[in-house]
């Protein structure tokens, strides 16, 4: 388990590193202790970083295509720059495009920086990431993943 945890660290580590280059500089620092608070039990499968040159305001969206696993769970964290940009929301959207999870609750108007997703169903889910409400910045995304059958095997 330490062992995984250095490895994100490390991986998240040199995202941040990628980062500052695109981004203003205070606006990063903070970037790599929130995003490294992901559990042990999860194993790290992609980091993604967003730069205000990705986006305008207005709305824009980029989609990722992921293939989950039935049994896993999903952990996706979205690590804001330090400046309290908590306005980037990631959503996840099944194979038909129906949206399965939000990191942002418009009932509450509320933003999340962690979205837990069991999967129930194997295969295609996208990542819709966007900024609502505020001028984007920078910010990074870690996904990682639980399989609870290799847990059992332990």
């Amino acid at each position: 388990m330490l062992k995984q945890s250095l490895v994100l660290q490390i991986a998240v580590l040199l995202i941040v590193t990628g980062v500052q280059a695109q981004c203003d500089k205070s606006g990063v620092l903070g970037l790599y202790s929130q995003c490294t608070g992901v559990s042990d039990n999860y194993t790290l499968t992609k980091s993604l970083d967003f730069n205000n040159s990705m986006f305008k305001y207005g709305g824009e969206q980029l989609e990722y295509k992921y293939m989950f696993t039935k049994g896993s769970t999903y952990l996706i964290s979205i690590c804001p720059d330090d400046m309290g940009h908590d306005n980037l929301v990631v959503e996840v959207y099944n194979r038909n495009k129906n949206l399965v999870a939000s990191s942002f609750v418009k009932s509450r108007n509320k933003f999340y920086k962690k979205i837990f997703f069991p999967c129930s169903a194997s295969g295609s889910y996208y990542l819709r990431y966007y900024y609502k409400n505020k001028k984007p910045s920078c910010a990074v995304s870690v996904v990682a993943v639980k399989n609870k059958a290799l847990e059992l095997k332990k």
